[in-house]
């Protein structure tokens, strides 16, 4: 995500057109809409359909690092 946050503030503060959201993720969104807020200003996000180098389905667990964590402790 924190590739994301560039392109963000470059939509935000006038140096791209706008930012494209490919796919539906939320958190990106969530993200976005954010920043709108903190700024108080508005910029065009474009959502856009999933690419076909996107996984259709990202599934995650916490067990690797809950695994790393326990092990420093």
């Amino acid at each position: 995500m924190t590739h994301l946050l560039p392109i963000i503030m470059q939509a935000a503060n006038g140096q791209r057109d706008s930012v494209s959201i490919f796919g539906n993720g939320f958190s990106v969104k969530e993200v976005i809409q954010q920043v709108k807020d903190i700024i108080r200003k508005d910029f065009v996000v474009k959502e856009e359909g999933r690419r076909d180098v996107d996984p259709s389905t990202l599934i995650a667990s916490g067990s690797k690092a809950k695994e790393i964590i326990l092990s420093k402790a």
